[in-house]
């Protein structure tokens, strides 16, 4: 996000910038240069801010030229008091990836007349490489709940089923120490076992345990019933 702004005040003159990530019915800030730090935490419900709320409809960049609506960050920006919430350039371009808008990029300029020279192809390239940024981070993190979470369940699925009655492979005779032994070899192999023996003998077990002696220990154990299939 921070390339992105430093890219972005190298291609547009801007005092201020800022990306919003779209979250239910309110903007989030996910990072934001020339605005004072107690902007991030905020939260800007479109309702409430005629100039997001126009950014959000459109198709591409939009641009303020009077004080009609006022600026969603009036008060908010940094070392420059309240100067930003009188005449100034405004501009601000919906995220869009895949028809939907998930978020909003702003940029705002002391001199009114900043972005004259500014085409909206260079705010809606910005607005593109933004949007795909938020979009990929926003997956990235999804993937990572998810990954977090399996990891969980397979965990606790391992815990009980060495914690239930017959959860250990039990025995010192040299045909349950050759089993074990076994297990330990195909635990740490990518080999694909088949494991037969009679209903009750104890199979599920035994891939139990070459499963938490595998290097996926900490991964789901998929199990399917083949007479269901």
């Amino acid at each position: 996000y921070h390339r992105l702004v430093a890219l972005a005040r190298r291609m547009i003159p801007a005092d201020a910038i800022a990306m919003l990530r779209l979250d239910g019915d309110v903007l989030v800030p996910v990072v934001a240069e020339g605005l004072r730090a107690e902007a991030l935490p905020r939260r800007f419900a479109p309702a409430d801010h005629p100039r997001l709320a126009k950014i959000l409809a459109s198709r591409g960049p939009v641009r303020f030229v009077d004080d009609a609506m006022p600026d969603p960050f009036d008060g908010l920006f940094a070392d420059r008091g309240d100067v930003l919430s009188r005449v100034h350039a405004c501009m601000g371009a919906p995220l869009i990836v895949e028809g939907q808008a998930i978020g909003a990029l702003t940029l705002d300029a002391l001199a009114p007349t900043a972005f004259d020279r500014v085409e909206d192809d260079t705010v809606a390239m910005l607005a593109a490489l933004v949007g795909a940024a938020v979009h990929t981070a926003v997956l990235s993190d999804a993937l990572d709940e998810v990954a977090t979470k399996n990891k969980l369940v397979a965990r606790q699925l391992v815990t009980e089923s060495l914690e239930r009655p017959g959860g250990e492979i039990l025995g010192t005779s040299a045909v349950m120490v050759a089993l074990r032994h076994e297990i330990d070899l195909l635990g740490r192999s990518d080999l694909t076992a088949l494991i037969t023996g009679e209903t009750g003998v104890g199979k599920e077990l035994v891939v139990h345990s070459i499963h938490i002696r595998s290097r996926r220990s900490d991964k789901p154990l998929i199990l399917v019933n083949c007479a269901g299939l």
